[in-house]
Order: C-alpha cells, then structure tokens, then sequence
C-alpha cells in the first residue's frame, strides 16, 4: 500500500472518529448498528446513564460547567441545581468511571463473539 493511500485512510478515519466524539448517542449507537452489527447498549437503562455522563462532559467543556434547564429537563435530578455549576464528589467520579468501563468492555465482548477474535492473555 502506498505512502498516499495510508495517508488518505488515516485522514478518513480521523474525520469518522471526530464525527463519532461530537455526535449525538443517536449517531454512535446507528454508527455501531449499521457498520458493525452491534447494539450498542443492552437496556433503556444503560443508554440514559451514558447520556447523562454525555451531556454533563459537554456541559463542562462548552458551558464551563453551568447546569442547564435543559439537562434537568432531562434529568430530574439536577433541577434544583440550574444555574449552578457542575461539581464532582469522588463517589460521583467512581460511578462514571464504572459505567464508562462497563460500556468498553460490553463492546469488547461483543465484537470478540462477532468477529471471533482470540482473547490475549497478559
């Protein structure tokens, strides 16, 4: 493969990967669905609590944190906190971490049994 077509892949797959990162759950959980025959989450459950950790990330990175009338909407809550800022307690950070792993390796496993991959011991 030449220098030109290795360079023209990465550019397309960069371009996929920050379509993916600033996309909505919708768009991820189609791109999972449509190009890799996966359903991304297994409950209704799962989905909501990996969009709230969605749209609190976007709350600190484009709203320095604010809490919204809209994510309280959502998620009730947080109603009694609009206006006031996002703040993190370790139990908070240990429950996303949790549901951020979860969600990785429910992926791993998935796409192990779909395209019977081989499991590497470390």
């Amino acid at each position: 493969m030449s220098r030109v077509d290795l360079e023209s892949k990465k550019a397309l797959s960069d371009k996929k990967i920050k379509e993916l990162f600033y996309g909505s759950i919708e768009d991820i959980k189609k791109y999972f669905l449509d190009r890799l025959g996966i359903k991304l989450f297994d409950n209704d459950t799962d989905e909501k609590d990996f969009s709230m950790v969605i749209k609190q990330r976007n709350l600190i990175v484009h709203n320095r944190g604010i809490i919204t009338q809209e994510l309280a909407d959502e998620f009730p809550a947080f109603k009694e906190n609009v206006g006031q800022q996002l703040l993190f307690k370790y139990e908070q950070l240990s429950i996303i971490n949790g549901l951020i792993n979860n969600l990785i390796i429910d992926i791993d496993i998935k796409l192990r049994e779909k395209f019977n991959l081989e499991t590497i011991e470390v």
